[in-house]
């Protein structure tokens, strides 16, 4: 069923928001539906009770786990090489005027 709120000739679909966070090292989701204000004050309040990002684990190449030819660091901007999507496939983040650097490697 949706969600809507009615106001004078015009009806407002409510957005669904999902929030996920650690309270005390336990992580937690908060999901509810309503307006960005609302958004803002529950991050607020969220924040005022100690509620922290959840922390992200990325992969990172490790010279122990890549193989003894492959960079770590794009040999055009020295910048360290990020995971893509694909599975063994690395890139450089780094910006070549308006465009983002062509350099990859695969493990």
């Amino acid at each position: 069923m949706e969600e809507t709120t009615k106001t004078t000739n015009t009806v407002t679909k409510l957005a669904r928001f999902v929030i996920n966070g650690e309270l005390d090292g336990f992580p937690f989701e908060v999901s509810f539906r309503g307006k960005a204000e609302v958004l803002s004050a529950t991050v607020a309040k969220l924040k005022a009770a100690g509620a922290t990002s959840p922390k992200a684990s990325t992969p990172t190449v490790t010279n122990a786990s890549a193989a003894p030819d492959a960079p770590t660091h794009c040999p055009i901007h020295n910048a360290k090489l990020k995971p893509s999507r694909k599975p063994g496939t690395f890139y450089c983040p780094k910006k070549d005027g308006d465009d983002y650097c062509d350099f990859k490697h695969t493990i």
